[in-house]
């Protein structure tokens, strides 16, 4: 059976968190705006941040910015 949702104080849903357990940061570099973004996300983005094309994003492991 499964384990019913946690209630917030709110009355709120308490959602579990989606893919791995932490953030992870992207890099992403659109050519189609040529500008290069940094995203932290539980999933790897799909869309670029700033136009909304589709882009490949590459995992980095520090962020200097």
């Amino acid at each position: 059976m499964e384990e019913p949702l946690k209630k917030l104080l709110s009355g709120q849903v308490q959602r579990e968190k989606e893919g791995s357990k932490y953030l992870k940061d992207y890099q992403i570099e659109c050519e189609e705006c040529d500008e290069v973004s940094y995203v932290a996300s539980y999933k790897e983005p799909k869309y670029c941040p700033i136009c909304n094309s589709k882009i490949e994003a590459e995992e980095v492991e520090d962020v200097d910015i």
